[in-house]
C-alpha cells in the first residue's frame, strides 16, 4: 500500500519501488515482467496481446514523450491543459480558477467542453465512434445517459446518475455488478430509461 501511495504521487514519473530485500525496481519493470511472463507462457489472446502492445507504447510515452501520452490518456490531457494555463498566467496549483477549468473540461455540453476543444485542436484523441457499443455494464448506462438524455442529466459518477425532470431530482443507483439488457439502448423517453435502470438495480 505504501508503494501504491508513493507511485500515485510521483510527479517525476520515475516510479521507483523499494523491495522487501532492500533493492529497488520501478513500476515500469514490474509491468514489463508481467507482460513478458504472459507472452512466454502463451496465454494471451489476440485482443490481450493488443492490450500489452498498446500498454508498452503508453508507458514509453509516459516516460519519454508526455505530449504523445496526453493525446491518449485523459488525466494527462487535463494536466497538460492546466499546466499550460498556469504557465500563461504565471500562477500555480493554488490558483482557485483551476477548479472551474477542471469542471469545464468535463462539461457535457460539447460546445462548452474544454476536452472537446482539445479534440478539435488535435491535442487529444477523439472519443470512440458512437457506433461502438460499451459492454452491458454500468458504463453502458452512463454512456446512454450522457449521449441520449444529457439535457436531463445533472451528474454522472461510478455509483449513480442524477437527473432533473420538471424541477424534480431523480437519483438512480448503478450497482457495480449489474448487467443491462440490449433493450435499454432502444429507450427514447427519459422517465422510461430511469425506470429501466431502477429495475436492473433491484435485481442486483
Amino acid at each position: 500500500m505504501r508503494a501504491f501511495q508513493s507511485l500515485s504521487r510521483d510527479e517525476s514519473y520515475k516510479f521507483d519501488v523499494k523491495l522487501q530485500n532492500g533493492r529497488w525496481t520501478t513500476a515500469y519493470e514490474i509491468l514489463e515482467s508481467y507482460f513478458s511472463a504472459a507472452e512466454h507462457f502463451g496465454v494471451l489472446t489476440d485482443d490481450e496481446m493488443a492490450v500489452v502492445t498498446e500498454s508498452r507504447r503508453l508507458l514509453v510515452g509516459l516516460r519519454d514523450d508526455f505530449l504523445s501520452f496526453a493525446y491518449d490518456v485523459d488525466w494527462a490531457a487535463k494536466r497538460l491543459l492546466l499546466e499550460n494555463y498556469m504557465e500563461s498566467e504565471g500562477s500555480d496549483w493554488r490558483d482557485p480558477s483551476l477548479a472551474s477549468f477542471d469542471l469545464e473540461y468535463h462539461n457535457l455540453d460539447r460546445d462548452e467542453s474544454l476536452h472537446e476543444g482539445m479534440v478539435e485542436a488535435g491535442m487529444v484523441r477523439p472519443n470512440p465512434p458512437s457506433a461502438t457499443r460499451p459492454e452491458p455494464t454500468r458504463a453502458l448506462a452512463r454512456s446512454l445517459a450522457v449521449s441520449r438524455f444529457g439535457d436531463y442529466l445533472q451528474t454522472a459518477n461510478w455509483r449513480s446518475l442524477t437527473f432533473r425532470i420538471n424541477g424534480a431530482v431523480e437519483e438512480v443507483a448503478l450497482p457495480p455488478n449489474a448487467l443491462y439488457p440490449d433493450s435499454i439502448g432502444e429507450i427514447e423517453d427519459v422517465e422510461a430509461f430511469i425506470s429501466a435502470l431502477r429495475q436492473v438495480a433491484t435485481e442486483n
